[in-house]
């Protein structure tokens, strides 16, 4: 059933889906909304994604979702690390996606793993991902025609402080 105002003119109407939760998977979602919980909520849709992936249950897309609640948890609290690594891995994800956004999203993952890192200097993990990304960075940006832009990206990668020398290089 479809509703159209007299003189709308609609090319196609969009898909319209209904979502059903448990009580308390809902009672959670209401509860994060309405504190704005970001990384909480954001957690929370991807638990719900990996569950439905396991039931083999449709269900909408969230990482727009995800992406935002995510960004707002960063802009909300900048020394949340853990909500900063959580960013990585959807820009990591994304980038996986869509390979023509590819050098985009790892610079966004670059972004968020150095404001980590600067949060957790103690952390090899973090540096060598760090350096890995800028690595990769170059690669693309070489394969692309834009040489400069690979040895900026060269040169950050050997300037992540905490980094394994040589660690990034394949």
């Amino acid at each position: 059933t479809s509703l159209v105002w007299d003189g709308e003119k609609v090319a196609s109407l969009p898909d319209i889906s209904v979502q059903m939760f448990s009580p308390a998977t809902w009672q959670q979602l209401c509860a994060r909304r309405t504190l704005e919980a970001h990384a909480e909520l954001a957690r929370l849709y991807i638990a719900i994604r990996a569950a439905a992936r396991r039931e083999g249950i449709a269900i909408p897309n969230y990482e727009d979702e995800i992406l935002a609640e995510l960004r707002a948890a960063v802009s909300f609290d900048p020394n949340d690390a853990t909500a900063r690594l959580d960013l990585v891995k959807v820009y990591q994800d994304r980038a996986e996606a869509r390979p023509e956004l590819r050098l985009n999203y790892l610079i966004l993952s670059a972004q968020e793993l150095s404001g980590a890192l600067q949060l957790m200097p103690q952390s090899k993990e973090i540096a060598n991902k760090l350096a890995n990304i800028y690595y990769e960075s170059a690669t693309i940006a070489s394969q692309t025609g834009d040489p400069a832009g690979a040895l900026v990206y060269l040169k950050k990668a050997e300037q992540v402080p905490g980094a394994e020398a040589g660690q990034w290089v394949e």
